[in-house]
């Protein structure tokens, strides 16, 4: 999944409520797991390793893998957010709870790019028959899906707040961050699309 979509779907299933009071804190968690991702491609580009590269070799290093994949263990994920809860450190929770929600997404529609989502405790990588990019496993459909999904997620979000908070013209903080991320999706799904057209 697209990492811009996961703050859309963390902001909505984590409740309007929430999404509200959290909402900083919600939207950094779904960014979360995949920051080490953009880290490790903005070196590789750095050091001039053509696309095809990059995802087909060093994306599968061991040392690489085993990064990203504690990145996105659920288990440890979801232990952070149970001990902050359990610390009232609510703001923390609710970081860590978007970032097992992001993990969660992620789980259905990775093929053969996905993460061992209960590392370090066991190396099962589950193989989805989805793919959210890949057309020779429905990534065209998924990618579609995905794409009507956060545009629903962006107005649900909007109108969850009017109808809470009863103000109609103010620009508060929940609706910068989904406006925000609304557009940096648009931008990010386009940056994807000529990406993959330029490792094929």
């Amino acid at each position: 999944m697209n990492t811009p979509a996961h703050v859309i779907f963390g902001l909505s299933l984590l409740g309007h409520t929430n999404a509200i009071r959290y909402s900083m804190a919600i939207a950094v968690g779904a960014i979360l797991p995949d920051v080490l991702m953009m880290v490790f491609y903005a070196y590789q580009k750095f050091q001039g390793v053509p696309e095809e590269v990059i995802w087909n070799e060093k994306y599968f290093l061991v040392s690489w893998q085993n990064s990203f994949d504690l990145m996105n263990s659920i288990p440890l994920l979801a232990a952070l957010a149970l001990i902050s809860g359990l610390t009232k450190n609510y703001s923390l929770s609710m970081l860590f709870a978007s970032t097992v929600i992001h993990c969660l997404l992620d789980l259905p529609v990775h093929h053969d790019d996905g993460h061992r989502h209960f590392f370090p405790l066991s190396d099962f990588r589950f193989e989805s028959p989805l793919s959210y990019w890949d057309p020779n496993h429905y990534g065209n459909i998924v990618s579609m899906m995905e794409v009507i999904l956060v545009m629903l997620g962006g107005v649900y979000l909007w109108r969850a707040e009017q109808g809470i908070l009863r103000r109609v013209t103010s620009l508060s903080r929940l609706r910068v961050v989904v406006l925000v991320m609304l557009i940096i999706y648009g931008l990010f799904f386009l940056f994807v699309v000529r990406t993959w057209l330029a490792a094929k």
